[in-house]
């Protein structure tokens, strides 16, 4: 059972204990090293070398755009929502805003994991391109790249249409080491890392949202809001007791169930006075850590009642996801923003829970790929605001180029990234992509084509996985070995995309440039008044990008870093 604690005096000393030693091992302890992709990543506190570019103002917007929000649920699998046919009432605010919505049924990840996900919606490329690639060694160490700088993101071409860009994410993957803080005016992980958790007691938790709208309004600037946590992440137990225990009809000794609210309360007034300071927020990474690899000690998923246990604990995360969802729909409500923002909620990916034999997020199955999209567009915009149920299969790195083609604002390099407006206007002409995705290597790909899915990842010791996508969606019946043509004919198209990707990627680099950066000084100072650049030199855009302890603790506490 994982840190039940049976009275606080209990609790209290496990913690105080748990936390010092943590503390002092990371005193006389480095973490195990984590490099770069054809260069050495830099020691905790050493800086990044970099070009500084030329610093420009931003422009003046264009009058009548909306502002946007991208709200990234981590690890939300789309078949565990109402508005995906699942039996279980885990989302009902989710189910309501995609009745005013676009449900897109059949969003397709580019990659398993966070990081290249994550970058190919913001650069609308394919992970082999953009390259944001993780690999195992032999020493247990990954190696994890960082976005080449003549890559353009998408934030970066926002904030030069005049948006205000602000980031409040989890970590983790997606810090800002990677380069997914270019181009945001603000972006961190520690004014809501907490407060997610802790907003089931109280609204204003959320305060940074908020604010984030004011301080676009005090610029006369629309808004791109980017929010990002890993509730449904494990360890699956981020919910409060009245959501936690909803579908856990009985619970099997010792197997993880959380804590109480009780506890909760007092552990979490704890780590946030603990995340003041360096020291404590290290621990607290640690703590993080040992909470997730206990999460898994006892259960046996080949077991029933173990499946059953586990995915109600995961159910109760995604039921709390969209209690927070639902927060933020009435902040956008409440300060008037709701009709003129373009509202996306999506998942970087979602997560195996035994279907194919095992669990978390790596491998290239329908259950990791399969994430939800729903977007409302304003009224305003015209016919392609209009609610609707899109069948269509898209892609998650075509989510820009749509918003940039709905907004009317160019793009200005090549993506591979299409735009899928011509469904939403229901045309459907001229969107016809490729649907292919990336284990996190970038070694294995995956590739559905004329209703056949096939992906050569390396797994069960079998190296060709077949699919027939109509007959078998939950891919489960793998006819690799019957269909050796068809085998043969998907490596020849995995190849020729090789080439293709190769070639788009040589061609994007050699043809770039680092783009001035846009700073907006007097918004930085009232950031900075409020105390959200306080202690955030890694986030702070006026600031050289630097990688610092807390970047591996956070890679860690998920998994990512042994």
């Amino acid at each position: 059972m994982i840190f039940k604690p049976k009275n606080l005096l209990i609790f209290s000393l496990i913690l105080a204990v748990i936390l010092a030693g943590f503390a002092a091992v990371l005193l006389f302890s480095r973490p195990a090293p984590v490099r770069v992709a054809k260069k050495e990543l830099p020691r905790p506190g050493t800086t990044m070398p970099s070009t500084t570019p030329k610093e420009i103002p931003p422009p003046p917007p264009r009058p009548g755009l909306p502002n946007i929000i991208l709200f990234s649920i981590d690890t939300l699998r789309a078949d565990h929502l109402g508005s995906y046919g699942y039996s279980r009432d885990t989302s009902p605010n989710i189910d309501a805003f995609g009745k005013d919505a676009i449900v897109f049924e059949q969003a397709l990840s580019q990659a398993p994991v966070t990081t290249p996900s994550h970058m190919s919606i913001f650069t609308g490329l394919a992970p082999a391109v953009h390259q944001m690639a993780m690999e195992k060694q032999a020493d247990k160490s990954r190696i994890i790249s960082s976005l080449d700088p003549h890559i353009p993101t998408f934030t970066e071409l926002l904030h030069e249409s005049g948006y205000v860009t602000i980031g409040l994410h989890g970590g983790g993957m997606v810090s800002s080491f990677f380069g997914f803080d270019r181009g945001f005016d603000l972006y961190s992980s520690r004014l809501l890392s907490f407060n997610w958790a802790r907003a089931y007691r109280d609204a204003t938790e959320l305060k940074p949202i908020e604010t984030s709208f004011d301080l676009a309004r005090e610029e006369k600037r629309p808004l791109f809001l980017f929010l990002h946590h890993y509730v449904c992440h494990i360890p699956y137990i981020s919910a409060p007791d009245g959501m936690r225990f909803r579908f856990l009809e009985k619970k099997t000794p010792g197997l993880p169930i959380g804590m109480d609210d009780e506890s909760r309360e007092m552990l979490f007034d704890k780590l946030a006075r603990y995340s003041e300071s360096v020291q404590g927020l290290l621990a607290l990474r640690r703590f993080k850590a040992f909470m997730g690899m206990n999460f898994w000690k006892n259960v046996n998923l080949a077991q029933p009642e173990h499946l059953e246990h586990i995915t109600a604990l995961y159910d109760s995360s995604v039921l709390y996801s969209d209690f927070l969802f639902g927060q933020v729909l009435d902040i956008l409500k409440r300060v008037g923003a709701y009709e003129n923002t373009l509202i996306i909620l999506t998942s970087d990916h979602g997560e195996e829970l035994y279907e194919h034999e095992d669990k978390g997020h790596w491998r290239l199955f329908v259950e990791t790929l399969h994430v939800p999209l729903i977007i409302r567009v304003p009224r305003s915009m015209g016919p392609a605001s209009a609610p609707a149920r899109i069948p269509t299969m898209v892609r998650s790195m075509d989510i820009f180029p749509t918003v940039f083609d709905l907004l009317g604002l160019s793009i200005g390099h090549a993506v591979q990234g299409r735009s899928f407006k011509p469904l939403l206007e229901k045309s459907g002409q001229g969107y016809r992509p490729l649907l292919v995705s990336y284990a996190d290597t970038l070694k294995e790909m995956r590739l559905i084509q004329d209703a056949w899915v096939y992906s050569d990842q390396q797994t069960h010791h079998i190296r060709d996985w077949l699919f027939d996508a109509k007959a078998d969606s939950r891919e489960m019946n793998n006819l690799a070995s019957r269909k050796r043509d068809l085998v043969t004919s998907f490596q020849e198209s995995f190849m020729r995309i090789q080439q293709e990707d190769e070639a788009f990627r040589k061609e994007l680099i050699s043809t770039g440039a680092e783009r001035p950066k846009v700073v907006n000084r007097p918004l930085m100072e009232r950031l900075r008044a409020l105390g959200y650049l306080e202690d955030a030199s890694a986030e702070d855009v006026s600031k050289p990008s630097t990688i610092d302890q807390s970047v591996y603790e956070q890679l860690r506490a998920l998994g990512y870093v042994e």
